[in-house]
């Protein structure tokens, strides 16, 4: 019993040592690489174009989800960049407002960090944004129009 487990955790190293340690830079990871890459060319030889479409939007994708949900501000600059076209995707029938919406959950359910914890324990922070506009003057000898007050 003593010899499988040692067995099995030599795999196991061999297996994290060149995957994960090397990055699959070594005849291994060629070898992975080619076999999927020979997987995805079938694939879009022999699908038809919506399906071609579908199997691209999932590689594009994916990586994109996991992404924002780890960083926040990666999400928001997605959900800015897709928002903005979303009249490009209206004319071609596909439902982007629902991507939004299905990609702004998704980023709730990371970590938001807009001050960190060290300034709010501290009780260090914006409490109260104060907003004043000024009416410009006749000869707009007055630089500065509007004013946004930070009061702690």
């Amino acid at each position: 019993m003593a010899t499988v487990e040692k067995t099995y955790h030599s795999i196991v190293s061999w297996i994290n040592s060149q995957l994960i340690l090397q990055k699959l830079n070594n005849p291994l990871g060629f070898i992975l690489l080619t076999i999927v890459s020979l997987v995805i060319a079938y694939a879009f030889g022999t699908f038809s174009f919506k399906y071609r479409i579908m199997l691209a939007g999932g590689i594009v994708g994916i990586p994109i989800v996991v992404a924002s949900l780890f960083n926040q501000r990666f999400a928001i600059f997605v959900l800015l960049c897709i928002s903005i076209l979303v009249e490009f995707f209206r004319k071609y029938d596909i439902p982007a407002g629902t991507a939004l919406d299905g990609l702004l959950v998704i980023a709730l359910f990371g970590k938001w960090k807009f001050i960190d914890s060290i300034t709010v324990n501290n009780n260090i922070g914006v409490k109260r944004i104060r907003v004043s506009a000024k009416n410009p003057d006749k000869d707009y000898s007055h630089q500065q129009q509007s004013t946004i007050k930070y009061e702690l």
